[in-house]
């Protein structure tokens, strides 16, 4: 018996079904005695051949010819040495050679004739030879994954019912406003309304942190803490200030307790300068220039915001749905996963990284460590892949030319663009179909499962595009 042997890779996709289960076959004359077809996981399978002396004996006799003719011996010229003299050199060793070499080609031929799918390099195992006897073999070959039954429909997806409320619409607005705010000299500090440049110095802490030299800084003080706030009130240029800090916040273990932790700061400062924030003159011209001209006034940009805002947050749960059915698909239809296709995609992944980081003129992080921390990013984008290919196979959605020309006339009258330069585009864009397939994937899977929304007490951050 010989260890596995490697028979070196096709680099190809070759085929399409798969041979019974068991059978005697012929190929280029060898008849195989028999064979048989297992599968091993969702992504490899084993295929067991035994072959008699006579059936294979054609192609071993070619093949053990060419072994001989690379001989040398010396005293024989290359090629020209009687073959008693080899048995003596090199007893059954190229006989051994040689039938590896005939089953190698019986599965070349039987897979190529059969039309089977095999990725990466098939190995041999459990190779058994003997001169004048039987020939049987196994190899497990690689190929895409074969998924059934899977679940995917009237699933229970939780996520997260994200709000908009008032008090959110206001602070955006707020935001707003303030960026686009100016400022002016001032002498003396009477509202929150002000910039503050000042030199600070943390005079005392209970951390035991070391004190630091004084620096300057601006203040602004609709953002800044409520004690320094109150600490710069009632200041004009020239005076100096203290106020003091205390920051709570909890530690986090890894035996899953906590505890909170608090620190104090104290801190001393002086006022160098003074700026008053201006805001604008909240007129019609002021509302049309943050809105594109859609409002005209403080409520009607109010409603716009808001409008924005909700479709903005609509965006993020559907994003978050896919999300979570995501995460649901591969839980439910988990497989094993081929060695040469992970590692083919991780590789993949792990060019583009590098070649990102290189645009971004970032220093380039190893090669092998990008591999380690990307392994888990591989594993679920390839094992997601084709799960969403095999349920596509099974809901039979497809992209037709029709699709792609309402979606660039309804794009094209959405921006006011021309509808064949749009249509061009779409044409042109190699992944497209793939990118609408996806999508409606999830449409269907977000209509065909129960999205259960889930309460969320915490506001959710969210910023319009004004």
């Amino acid at each position: 018996m010989a260890d596995a042997l490697d028979l070196g890779s096709s680099g190809e996709i070759r085929g399409g079904s798969s041979p019974p289960f068991r059978t005697i076959y012929f190929i280029n004359e060898v008849c195989i005695l028999e064979t048989a077809i297992s599968k091993i996981n969702e992504s490899e399978s084993e295929i067991s051949f035994v072959i008699t002396p006579a059936e294979y004996a054609k192609s071993f006799e070619k093949e053990y010819k060419k072994e001989i003719s690379k001989v040398s011996i010396p005293g024989f010229r290359k090629g020209k040495t009687p073959v008693n003299v080899i048995q003596r050199f090199f007893g059954d060793s190229l006989k051994y050679k040689t039938a590896e070499k005939v089953a190698a080609e019986v599965f070349f031929d039987y897979a190529d004739t059969n039309e089977i799918v095999y990725l990466g390099k098939p190995s041999i195992y459990d190779f058994d030879y003997k001169p004048e006897e039987n020939l049987s073999f196994k190899l497990k070959y690689e190929h895409f994954p074969e998924l059934s039954n899977l679940k995917y429909s009237d699933l229970d997806i939780e996520v997260i019912d994200w709000k908009i409320t008032e008090e959110m619409v206001n602070e955006e607005y707020r935001l707003i406003k303030e960026e686009r705010t100016t400022t002016e000299p001032a002498d003396i500090v009477d509202s929150i309304d002000f910039t503050v440049k000042c030199d600070l110095i943390l005079v005392e802490n209970t951390e035991g942190i070391p004190v630091p030299s004084p620096h300057t800084m601006d203040v602004h003080l609709p953002r800044s803490q409520e004690e320094i706030r109150t600490a710069l009130m009632g200041k004009v240029v020239g005076d100096e200030f203290a106020f003091e800090y205390t920051n709570t916040h909890s530690h986090n273990h890894e035996d899953g307790s906590s505890h909170e932790h608090s620190a104090t700061y104290k801190y001393s400062g002086k006022v160098l300068e003074i700026e008053k924030l201006v805001l604008p003159e909240l007129n019609e011209e002021f509302f049309k220039s943050i809105s594109d001209s859609e409002a005209a006034s403080e409520q009607e940009f109010i409603d716009l915001l808001r409008a924005d805002m909700s479709n903005a947050l609509d965006a993020k749960i559907k994003k978050e749905t896919i999300q979570r059915i995501s995460e649901k698909l591969i839980e439910l239809n988990d497989f094993s996963l081929g060695e040469y296709q992970f590692n083919h995609y991780l590789n993949l992944i792990v060019d583009d990284e590098i070649k990102a980081q290189l645009a971004k003129r970032k220093k380039s992080v190893k090669r092998d460590v990008l591999m380690k921390r990307m392994e888990a990013i591989a594993t679920t984008k390839i094992k997601l892949f084709y799960i969403e290919q095999a349920i596509l196979a099974e809901i039979n959605i497809t992209v037709s030319d029709q699709l792609i020309e309402q979606i660039a006339k309804e794009e094209a009258e959405k921006y006011n663009q021309d509808y064949e330069t749009i249509l061009n585009i779409y044409k042109n864009k190699d992944n497209l179909k793939d990118i609408l397939l996806t999508d409606a994937l999830y449409d269907y899977l977000i209509a065909n499962n129960n999205i259960i929304k889930v309460e969320k007490v915490d506001a959710v951050e969210m910023h319009s595009h004004h």
